[in-house]
């Protein structure tokens, strides 16, 4: 199941990024579901 959590790693981080830097927090949150 690595595939998955790359892949939603990536997923994660370029939203972050697109959405912006200032809230990185924001998309580790959501992976983490706190």
């Amino acid at each position: 199941m690595r595939r998955i959590t790359n892949v939603s790693s990536a997923m994660v981080r370029g939203a972050a990024r697109r959405l912006g830097i200032r809230s990185p927090g924001a998309g580790r949150g959501r992976s983490s579901g706190t």
